[in-house]
């Protein structure tokens, strides 16, 4: 999934999950019938996936979103 030159960055917890994840989500369209109100967030490529927990366990909802723009 991210190939091993991919130089990786912590970003606190709690400014993920409150600010970064919470902007990716209102900018990701209608994905809660698809994959729930509280999706996972994984990177394909360079594009944003979210893919379901608990009742929407194993579906997913690709974006448009570049992942660059987020995750710097």
């Amino acid at each position: 999934m991210f190939p091993l030159k991919t130089m990786w960055c912590a970003v606190d917890r709690e400014l993920f999950h409150r600010v970064i994840k919470m902007n990716i989500l209102s900018n990701s369209g209608g994905f809660f019938f698809k994959v729930g109100f509280n999706p996972d967030i994984k990177v394909e490529g360079d594009k944003i996936q979210l893919t379901g927990t608990e009742l929407f366990t194993g579906k997913s909802f690709q974006t448009n979103l570049n992942a660059t723009k987020y995750l710097k």
